[in-house]
């Protein structure tokens, strides 16, 4: 305001306080009006200090969203800065506004879909559900495609891909080569007739070693997911638990114990015991194995009977046990006896007990004699 020398008395003067500076470099300012009392002094009256000019909201932004970075509201001298959603670029150059004496600067940013390259079918092969007729136009983020190939060809890579965030496709697109398949390399064991690729279709025959067997089968086939079989050789083993041996042929080792074949005296175990199968799995041995004690079953003994009557239920018989039998009229144990006695041994029943008619009896001796 301007500065007079003198006043008259009693004149109204309006007086500007400025007690200090925004950190916009603008003036925060109190007025002030003063007027001199009775007495010719000045007393000051505030009236109203100012205040920061609104803007006003700065403007949505679709498929993104907005945050206040500077000031605690939407007056002079904020900054709003956008972003947009995952899959959504920017085309404006600047992504923030600034409130400014005459409102926000520049525009409401713009967000806009990513898109990705158009993708070729591979070569042997075709694309499926695109949901796009024209194959040649851009894909919007986060479409799918997939692949299939034709007869006898297969997938190289994934057999789906998708479109990303920064425009990319992932994984890469596959192609299509023909089915083939190795020959496995197979630890105790062969491929007969072998050589070095095989087409869709074609088989293969497994030989194993001495004490192996192919653990599925003896032949598999080559198929666009390679062998249709586990290609491999598994060892038949002898298995010792609880200080009783026992035969398995494990799909699967766990953590069972187990004895080479042929490192234990296996033909006196099979003729002295009955050997049950028992099978090694993620719980242990199934069903729990057991060496018992070969017995002999009932006889069944054409043209004779037991001399005791024994009911069928009863047996199998111990070792060593007698069995007495007798034949029908016309008929004669080996031995030529009315009756006869056959011991259960671990071959079985000794002699085994059989009735033969006595004129077979006789030609037997008249042959022996002669």
């Amino acid at each position: 305001f301007a500065v007079t020398p003198s006043y008259r008395r009693r004149a109204a003067v309006m007086i500007t306080h400025l007690p200090f500076l925004s950190r916009h470099g603008l003036p925060c300012v109190n007025v002030y009006v003063a007027a001199p009392n009775f007495f010719g002094v000045a007393v000051g009256h505030i009236l109203q200090p100012l205040r920061k000019k609104p803007c006003g909201h700065p403007g949505d932004i679709e498929s993104g969203s907005f945050e206040l970075v500077e000031g605690e509201d939407f007056s002079f001298g904020a900054r709003v800065e956008y972003r947009c959603e995952e899959g959504y670029k920017m085309l404006s150059h600047t992504n923030y506004r600034e409130c400014r004496a005459d409102g926000w600067s520049n525009d409401v940013p713009h967000c806009e879909i990513t898109k990705c390259f158009p993708v070729r079918e591979p070569k042997n092969g075709r694309i499926l559900m695109t949901g796009i007729m024209d194959l040649d136009q851009d894909f919007p983020y986060g479409h799918l495609l997939q692949f299939e190939c034709n007869d006898r060809f297969k997938i190289k890579g994934s057999n789906q891909i998708v479109c990303t965030s920064d425009g990319t496709w992932s994984p890469e697109v596959p192609t299509c080569v023909e089915i083939t398949c190795e020959p496995p390399n197979i630890a105790h064991g062969r491929i007969r007739n072998s050589k070095p690729i095989y087409q869709n279709g074609e088989r293969i025959q497994i030989s194993c070693n001495d004490g192996y067997k192919p653990v599925d089968r003896d032949e598999a086939t080559c198929t666009r997911d390679g062998w249709n079989t586990r290609v491999e050789c598994i060892g038949l083993y002898v298995s010792k638990l609880n200080g009783i041996y026992g035969y398995s042929s494990p799909s699967h080792i766990f953590s069972c114990k187990k004895v080479p074949l042929y490192s234990v005296g296996i033909s006196y175990l099979i003729n002295v015991y009955k050997i049950e199968t028992s099978f090694c799995t993620a719980k242990g041995w199934q069903p729990p194995p057991a060496c018992t004690p070969k017995r002999c079953d009932y006889p069944h003994i054409q043209n004779g009977r037991l001399y005791h009557n024994e009911w069928e239920g009863s047996f199998p018989k111990r070792l060593g046990y007698r069995l007495d039998f007798i034949c029908n009229n016309g008929f004669l144990p080996k031995s030529k006896d009315y009756w006869h006695s056959s011991y259960c041994t671990i071959r079985g029943w000794n002699p085994e007990p059989k009735c033969f008619s006595k004129l077979y009896n006789y030609n037997l001796n008249h042959s022996i004699k002669t």
